[in-house]
């Protein structure tokens, strides 16, 4: 697979605010992703349309994942980025950047860029971090306007999973289109 994001673009490598860091996905980072993982399991499955990460979810299983995210990364194929808290001894969540062609191969007719990025993200289950939600958001359109070089940058969600549209939506973003990705959970919805 050809990258979706080849140099010269900007690669930024970190960013951080007082709330949290984000940062590349890394092996290093396996024990404190699976951690995440594990007390999110029905927030995840609701998220991505799947039943991953399954109840028997390894740290060799994730350490594969973790494997497979940094030669995307290094291929520029695709990019996942862990959100950790400052001290960055405990994972938040998780962003992964995409390239929209998934979308736009059962959706020919979507109305965005077609070379534009596809944005999802999750913030660990639990309700004393439900506020990084917006914090997040708030970063990550800051940090994509200012910091990278897509043409058009799309954050993506679920439509079932209505805790993120509604956050989307609040946080100031209009939806664009809805679309289906039938193996992915049925229907997902767009934002700009």
């Amino acid at each position: 697979m050809n990258s979706f994001y080849p140099p010269p673009n900007r690669l930024p490598a970190r960013l951080e605010t007082a709330e949290f860091v984000i940062t590349p996905l890394l092996p290093d980072h396996v024990e404190l992703d699976h951690a995440a993982l594990m007390d999110s399991i029905q927030l995840l499955r609701s998220w991505s349309g799947s039943p991953w990460p399954m109840d028997d979810f390894s740290i060799d299983d994730n350490m594969n994942d973790m494997h497979w995210h940094s030669e995307e990364h290094e291929e520029r194929i695709a990019f996942t980025f862990t959100v950790l808290n400052p001290e960055e001894d405990y994972c938040l969540g998780c962003i992964y950047i995409k390239t929209i062609g998934e979308a736009l191969a059962e959706n020919p007719d979507l109305p965005v860029q077609k070379d534009g990025a596809i944005i999802r993200f999750w913030i660990r289950d639990l309700p004393k971090l439900s506020p990084l939600n917006d914090k997040l958001l708030q970063a990550l359109k800051r940090w994509f306007n200012n910091e990278w070089d897509f043409t058009a940058v799309y954050y993506h969600c679920r439509a079932e999973h209505t805790i993120q549209v509604e956050q989307f939506k609040s946080g100031g973003l209009k939806e664009v289109a809805p679309f289906t990705m039938p193996t992915r959970g049925g229907k997902h919805i767009l934002f700009e």
